[in-house]
């Protein structure tokens, strides 16, 4: 677990940061199977869609990716307090290039050869595939490569880009040189409404980049997976605002609601988005849609420390394996989907199935085809056994 120096000089364990750490990136594959049965092409599509399921999916568009960066940014604040910038980036490299790596080559013709037919074809045409994908590769700079290639696994890649990004200001902020400029902001955030604050930043960087860089996963989205990983750092490394958190949940939630409807009705113009329309809708849904990413943020991160901030040892478990759980779980969901859509049953029987076999063949092949063998722990960014049983994830 996380642990963080509190005023009165005692240590503190987090045990919010690994519900947080669980619920984001195991929720993500219920936000993939959910694309299945909702309106937008996606790689596997159902003939019938779900109104709760593309409700769900349109709902934790905004803020899901958002928070696998702030939780993130809370777990680099940890790791930093006792390591060297030059052991947190080896460490970082083996944690998460290296699954990037092998899985791009491995992963990819697989989905790719899921993805032709419903029901795929044959395995004999497998082997095709992956000659194909060796083949037809093209040179791009990494983020073209990454959002081309790797389904996915484009968030390792640029996970490990912000963390070295941010790493000299986290730096910068651990040490006692920052001391005055962290009491100063934390000054300003405890104030009545001082976390959203924090929102203004990112509605800037959306205001000024989302008409040039309309595309996902591009510099607009980049600027707030960075702005969101340096909060994230901040709002676990001061004890002073975790109690706000809590206490401010009664105003942002209905604020983040309102949010929604202010996106439903912009959207409601046909626009969507990539923000294309007149300057001032754009400006408008740029402030929206910022604002209604980190509300639902602060939501996440205070009804967790409310409600979950206790050991447990599922959690526990699940938490060492989150790594190889993510890099596992999308080819999961296109290759049984491939398989489920096409069945003559009705929609619904199609989701609890689709649901019960991702994640239970996808944890059963972490279980017994990762985590308990050394050379499969390290392909898949996961610490040494003896290592991962003396210390506790952060």
């Amino acid at each position: 677990m996380a642990k963080v120096s509190v005023p009165s000089g005692a240590t503190e364990r987090i045990h919010a940061i690994d519900w947080l750490r669980v619920l984001i990136v195991y929720g993500i594959a219920f936000y993939h199977i959910s694309l299945v049965f909702s309106p937008s092409r996606w790689l596997v599509n159902n003939h019938g869609e779900s109104l709760i399921l593309s409700g769900f999916a349109g709902f934790t568009f905004t803020w899901g990716i958002p928070a696998m960066f702030l939780i993130a940014g809370a777990d680099t604040w940890f790791a930093l307090r006792h390591r060297t910038s030059r052991y947190f980036i080896r460490e970082r490299t083996l944690r998460l290039v290296i699954p990037l790596l092998i899985g791009i080559p491995l992963l990819t013709p697989l989905q790719q050869w899921a993805m032709s037919h419903n029901p795929p074809p044959g395995l004999g045409s497998l082997p095709d595939y992956y000659v194909r994908f060796l083949t037809h590769l093209e040179p791009k700079w990494p983020g073209p490569f990454l959002t081309a290639y790797s389904y996915h696994l484009w968030f390792l890649g640029y996970l490990f880009a912000v963390s070295l990004l941010a790493l000299p200001v986290l730096k910068w902020l651990r040490s006692p040189s920052s001391q005055i400029m962290r009491d100063w902001i934390v000054d300003k955030l405890l104030r009545n409404g001082g976390l959203l604050i924090l929102v203004v930043p990112i509605a800037a960087t959306q205001i000024l980049l989302r008409p040039r860089f309309p595309d996902y996963r591009d510099w607009a989205d980049i600027a707030i997976y960075i702005a969101v990983f340096l909060y994230g750092a901040l709002l676990f490394a001061e004890a002073r605002l975790r109690p706000l958190l809590t206490k401010t949940l009664w105003y942002i939630v209905p604020t983040a609601l309102i949010s929604i409807g202010v996106i439903a009705a912009i959207l409601g113009f046909h626009l969507d988005y990539k923000l294309t329309g007149p300057w001032y809708i754009q400006d408008a849904m740029a402030i929206a849609w910022s604002y209604n990413t980190w509300c639902w943020l602060l939501v996440l991160v205070g009804g967790t420390l409310i409600w979950l901030n206790h050991a447990n040892r599922i959690v526990k478990y699940l938490n060492d394996l989150v790594l190889p759980f993510y890099v596992l779980h999308h080819p999961a969901v296109v290759i049984l989907a491939s398989f489920i859509v096409p069945l003559g049953i009705p929609m619904w029987p199609k989701i609890f199935l689709l649901t019960a076999s991702v994640y239970g063949i996808t944890l059963f092949l972490c279980e017994t085809a990762i985590r308990r063998w050394a050379p499969m722990r390290v392909l898949f960014g996961l610490k040494p056994k003896a290592k991962a049983l003396a210390h506790t994830p952060e």
